[in-house]
């Protein structure tokens, strides 16, 4: 009796042991198992976009960190206003991660705590415009649009057109250009009727081509280059940008030097420009015969471009002599009386809102070639006629139909040189006439130079 009672003491103390070891040991475990989930967010818990379930607070900050780093690298802020822009440093949104952890809400939507350093947004409207933050801007709604897309931290370029969030100063005539046409000139009224205004859109190309084929008008050489060259001279004090431009051999009457733009439909000849702003434009057209008035309207530039810069250089024309032998001595007739050269450079200075000079560009350089004045004298081999002054040098060639005699230089179909900047004039070449079988060289033609006259 007293060893079974024995081992029945035993086996309770025993049984008692396992179970106060199990409780203690497996008892421990599941309270830290229970303390850890404690410390982790439930799930549909997000901070700002990114979600935070199961992650425990400091987890959660190095996630937070990891996003707002990979969002600066990967995004930009640009502020445009009128033709300047500027990016915006993403250094100026601080991000208070311990905050929008420590105040996150289990199983809720919480807000990221992001804030622009302050001063950062006033300093980078003055760098646009002095006078930007003084004029119509809501700063205050605009720091709200840009913290709104911090928020989300989703990576990519963000452009904000200031010329969208302030009120217009509504469009007023910026540049105009009047065209002298003649009678003969036809389409200028008709052109004007139809077409009283064109519209200029945002980052869009206007062709003059284009415009005239979708209005099928028919208008004279004259009428259509005045409307180019009107257009052109426009635009020049802006900042548009010319894409395609040609001129012709010899500068028309209707246009003024280094504002010629020369445009033919049947050779493919256009003009056309591109608007690089974010705001349209409008060019009006005004039949006052015997004028057609171009202008420019639209909202006022940012800087001030002027085009008074025209620097102009003459080439004089060669005289040609043409010898005929049905005029008798002492005859002289001017078959074309000539016409300088001028070299054209036309050159636009811009000024920032200060009206401090920024920058001089080179529109164009437009040469106009001369004419030369032609001459036709009677044949007489002993000349001593000289050269008409200032005319340049003189070439002799024979009148069309009759055969050659000696020149001092050679007219052929190749491009005019231009001189270098101060020259007087184009020089002739001092090469002697080649051999060329069916002309008469002056050995030929005047006999040998020991030869008695007869």
């Amino acid at each position: 009796m007293g060893k079974r009672q024995g081992f029945r003491v035993s086996l309770v103390l025993m049984i008692a042991s396992v179970f106060i070891f199990s409780f203690s040991h497996f008892g421990s475990m599941a309270y830290g198992s229970l303390s850890l989930k404690a410390d982790t967010f439930p799930e549909n818990t997000f901070i700002g976009t990114v979600d935070v379930a199961g992650k425990t607070e400091s987890e959660a900050k190095r996630l937070l960190t990891e996003k707002t780093e990979t969002w600066r690298s990967n995004s930009s802020y640009e502020l445009v206003y009128k033709e300047k822009s500027i990016v915006f440093n993403l250094a100026n949104f601080v991000f208070n991660i311990d905050h929008s952890v420590a105040s996150a809400h289990s199983g809720n939507n919480n807000p990221l705590d992001v804030k622009l350093v302050p001063g950062s947004l006033d300093e980078i409207l003055g760098e646009l415009s002095p006078n930007l933050v003084e004029k119509r801007l809501d700063e205050g709604k605009l720091a709200e649009d840009m913290l709104q897309k911090a928020l989300k931290l989703e990576p990519g370029k963000t452009v904000y057109n200031l010329d969208k969030v302030i009120s217009s100063e509504g469009q007023r005539a910026l540049a105009s250009a009047a065209m002298q046409l003649s009678e003969e000139d036809y389409g200028a009224e008709e052109f004007a009727s139809s077409f009283p205004s064109v519209k200029i859109e945002p980052f869009s190309q206007f062709s003059v081509q284009n415009m005239i084929k979708e209005a099928g008008l028919n208008l004279s050489p004259n009428v259509l280059g005045a409307l180019a060259s009107g257009i052109y001279k426009t635009i020049l004090p802006t900042n548009f940008t010319v894409v395609e431009r040609h001129i012709s051999s010899e500068l028309p009457g209707y246009a003024e030097a280094g504002f010629e733009v020369r445009v033919d439909i049947g050779r493919e000849l256009d003009f056309v420009f591109f608007n690089p702003n974010q705001s349209s434009y409008v060019i009006d057209f005004k039949w006052e015969k015997p004028e057609l008035h171009v202008i420019l309207k639209g909202e006022p530039f940012l800087h001030k471009y002027s085009v008074d810069h025209v620097e102009k250089q003459e080439f004089s024309p060669k005289t040609i002599k043409q010898y005929n032998p049905r005029l008798t001595a002492g005859q002289k007739t001017v078959k074309e009386e000539g016409k300088a050269g001028l070299l054209i450079k036309v050159k636009r200075d811009i000024y920032d809102e200060k009206e401090v000079l920024i920058e001089t560009q080179t529109v164009s350089e437009d040469f106009y070639p001369p004419v030369h004045r032609v001459e036709i004298h009677p044949l007489d081999p002993v000349s001593n006629e000289p050269a008409v002054p200032g005319s340049g040098t003189a070439i002799t060639i024979p009148e069309a139909g009759q055969k050659s005699l000696p020149s001092t230089g050679q007219v052929g179909d190749t491009a005019p040189v231009v001189p270098a900047q101060g020259s007087s004039g184009i020089p002739a070449s001092t090469d002697p006439a080649p051999n060329v079988p069916g002309t008469y060289q002056e050995d030929r033609f005047w006999g040998k130079p020991n030869e008695q006259p007869k």
